[in-house]
């Protein structure tokens, strides 16, 4: 089976984890790498100084990015990582003053601190470049890569507080993943949820229909019987009590009157027309 870009990419992480490891391992004291290890480590710390450090955690951050655990895509974080390898001892040469590389003894146990921390490399280049530009251009050409690291690889400079902001607008970050879309939720299905189950229970027992089930004509008229005389008569006298009812009510507020007319509708309401007495 061929090797999908997933499984490449997942590969290239083990590997850098498990570089990683053994170079971590061979700038420590013990003697767990052999022979190889003893010369690798020795020979990282004499070139790169404190720098060496960066390589192994250099390949923890490939590992991680690989498998999609850091923000920065494998080719930034290579990026980033492999720049403080040099970046960071070039500093200290820098700040502590290294004058030469004569300066450095020949056994590696007369090293001071600072040679140890700043490596032959790092001292070769900080030489090369005060001698052509001085110590002030060396400073310059520092910030100068710095900024250009950064802007590069987590868009960001040490100099961003200069530029000016505009408000209500956020910068985008090129290497920030997009988040997944998101389901749209579907109220009719909530609302059913939301019924409770005795109002579901009578609904069955009714045989309520839903409203895409009804139907699209409405029954005829001629299936309701009309109301017979002794029901017209006693509706027509509880409307006369219902008005007296009223007359006597507003009476009780000093208020006379009688009733001129009604006019009924639907769901059996009246209005009344009071003329005033």
């Amino acid at each position: 089976m061929a090797l999908t870009t997933r499984h490449r990419q997942e590969l290239l992480a083990i590997v850098s984890l498990l570089v990683g490891l053994f170079v971590g391992l061979t700038l420590i004291p013990w003697d767990i790498t052999g022979l190889a290890g003893r010369l690798v480590g020795r020979f990282l710390w004499t070139s790169l100084g404190v720098g060496a450090v960066f390589l192994p955690v250099m390949g923890l951050g490939l590992a991680l990015a690989g498998f999609g655990r850091l923000p920065l895509d494998t080719r930034r974080a290579a990026v980033l990582l492999g720049a403080l390898v040099v970046l960071v001892p070039f500093a200290i040469a820098l700040a502590t003053g290294v004058r030469g590389v004569g300066d450095f003894p020949a056994d590696y146990a007369d090293w001071t601190t600072t040679q140890r921390l700043s490596g032959i490399v790092p001292a070769v280049i900080v030489v090369g470049i005060t001698g052509v530009v001085g110590t002030a251009g060396a400073v310059i050409f520092g910030l100068l890569a710095v900024s250009a690291l950064t802007m590069y690889t987590v868009d960001w400079h040490p100099f961003r507080r200069l530029a000016p902001r505009v408000r209500g607008v956020r910068q985008a970050v090129p290497w920030s993943r997009p988040e997944p879309p998101r389901e749209e939720p579907d109220e009719e299905a909530e609302a059913e949820e939301r019924r409770p189950a005795a109002k579901k229970l009578m609904d069955r027992l009714r045989g309520r229909r839903r409203p895409e089930e009804a139907p699209d004509e409405l029954p005829p008229l001629d299936l309701l019987s009309g109301a017979s005389g002794e029901r017209q008569g006693n509706w027509d006298s509880e409307i006369e009590r219902q008005g007296q009812v009223l007359i006597d009510t507003l009476g009780t507020f000093r208020v006379e009157g009688s009733i001129v007319g009604r006019t009924t509708g639907w769901l059996r309401s009246t209005r009344w027309r009071r003329r005033r007495g």
